[in-house]
């Protein structure tokens, strides 16, 4: 992943989010600096696409190479987020059993002492 260009408001970001997808060049956005002042920075998703989204930014109307199937690109990142998610939720529950296991047997342990 490669950081293309900064974003200050909004109407910039999704001018130019939609540039760069609909020419089949999946991005990520990450919002950085400060409640009073915050800007979204832009990266271009696959390394050997940046010279065409560089590109594509100074010329719209320029061709890109190697489009992405966004439709399938966005498929695939959904069920990685929710793989991801899931393994999550499962490490929680892992831990939260040991946790209950612990309580059952220090409870064992002092059944009489009360």
């Amino acid at each position: 992943m490669k950081y293309l260009i900064e974003a200050e408001d909004a109407g910039e970001l999704v001018s130019i989010s939609s540039l760069l997808e609909s020419s089949g060049i999946p991005i990520h956005i990450k919002s950085v600096g400060s409640r009073l002042h915050r800007s979204n920075h832009v990266y271009v998703f696959y390394d050997a696409q940046y010279e065409d989204a560089l590109s594509l930014l100074a010329d719209p109307s320029h061709e890109v190479e190697n489009q992405i199937d966004m439709g399938e690109f966005n498929s695939l990142r959904d069920k990685l987020e929710l793989d991801i998610i899931l393994k999550g939720a499962l490490k929680v529950l892992a831990v939260v059993i040991v946790a209950a296991i612990f309580v059952i047997y220090i409870l064992y342990l002092y059944r009489d002492v009360a």
